[in-house]
């Protein structure tokens, strides 16, 4: 282990006390069950440091990538949220595709895949989907093997966002060529969802069994926390596209198998899917919903029931005071982040903070925790 690293551990482990930790967790528990927490709901800042999917993503990072993210969890614990310090590897599309031989390829700063499927034929030629040497599933597992020497295994570790079967078999094929073909040749469109659905379980598995005990089974968000036993956490962007009956026909029933296979599923998507609300709440042990760009009330007017965890980031400029009545009023579990950093220390490092600025943020601070008080 480096000397920078284990100083940088020694500090989390002093600023994240056992108590403060436990007591995290407890609020984090009770969201997950359903109840609000008796002294406040939990929450989590905004990160501060690098946006946490798009930088600093590749192998050849991932020292710049865990120092930051070690410095990130320090200016956590020196505030009063309810982070819980752990390492989030990252987001790569071509995650799946690698586990079919399929070459990654970049456009701009988005990462997919070239396109391998050019008729429905060619879906009957996919090999079984493994971890092939140097593929980018094994560049993430090699990672969070790296992470884990170069910590000597003292913080746990997220799995890594590697997009859910649907977008992956639309970077395999095209988004256009699949919904057509879903509708001309049902049969095998469905075979195809079960192959990548099948690269997604295993892939899964094996970051839970190198990772073990510190595991933390969501990418939604990168710095969220969620217990071990609510199963896996999938992305699903492309359900604002489809009807309600082609969801419950394509959708769902992979959906159900991943749940069945993980032991649960939370599950995230871009835009406004509240047409298909109803239907993703007919997912068996559905746990909880990401929503990108969905607010609380737009949710609730879709008919979220409030057994559902919501996981959202209340947006600058929304009404906070609000949005905390709201969940109160409805007994909504919600999974919140937060943003407390004003303009002026954004545009400058947070080594250079000035105890007047870090008195201005206690100060925000403190009218947050009022707000978020439950008793």
């Amino acid at each position: 282990m480096k000397n920078c690293i284990c100083k940088k551990l020694d500090l989390i482990q002093q600023l994240f006390t056992p108590e403060r930790l436990t007591k995290s967790k407890q609020r984090w528990e009770c969201i997950w069950k359903g109840v609000l927490p008796q002294d406040r709901l939990p929450f989590v800042y905004y990160p501060r440091y690098f946006n946490y999917y798009n930088d600093f993503n590749f192998p050849q990072e991932r020292d710049k990538r865990l120092e930051l993210m070690l410095d990130e969890c320090i200016l956590h614990g020196r505030l009063n949220d309810d982070f819980i310090p752990a390492l989030f590897p990252g987001c790569r599309h071509s995650t799946i595709p690698s586990m079919f031989n399929v070459d990654e390829k970049s456009i701009g700063q988005e990462i997919t895949c070239e396109r391998i499927i050019q008729t429905v034929e060619d879906i009957h030629n996919l090999p079984e989907p493994h971890i092939i040497s140097s593929s980018v599933a094994s560049e993430w597992l090699e990672t969070q093997r790296y992470w884990l020497e170069q910590t000597s295994s003292r913080i746990p570790i997220h799995v890594t966002d590697m997009q859910g079967p649907f977008d992956v078999c639309a970077q395999m094929m095209g988004y256009d060529q699949l919904f057509i073909a879903a509708l001309s040749e049902p049969e095998v469109i469905n075979r195809f969802f079960k192959i990548v659905s099948d690269a997604f379980i295993l892939f899964w598995q094996e970051q839970k069994e190198l990772l073990g005990d510190l595991f933390i089974p969501t990418h939604l968000f990168g710095w969220s926390w969620m217990p071990s036993q609510l199963g896996a956490t999938l992305s699903a962007d492309s359900m604002v596209m489809v009807s309600p009956d082609f969801f419950e026909e394509f959708y769902l029933p992979i959906l159900n198998r991943i749940s069945a296979k993980l032991g649960g599923l939370t599950v995230h998507s871009c835009g406004n899917f509240g047409h298909i609300l109803s239907r993703l709440q007919m997912v068996q042990n559905l746990r909880g919903i990401n929503a990108g760009q969905m607010s609380l009330q737009q949710l609730q007017q879709s008919g979220l029931r409030n057994n559902i965890v919501v996981i959202i980031i209340v947006q600058e400029g929304e009404p906070l005071a609000a949005v905390i009545d709201h969940i109160k009023a409805f007994s909504q579990p919600v999974d919140l982040t937060l943003h407390l950093y004003p303009e002026e220390l954004l545009s400058k490092p947070v080594e250079v903070w000035s105890d007047s600025d870090w008195t201005l943020l206690y100060r925000r601070e403190e009218a947050l925790l009022k707000l978020l008080a439950t008793n």
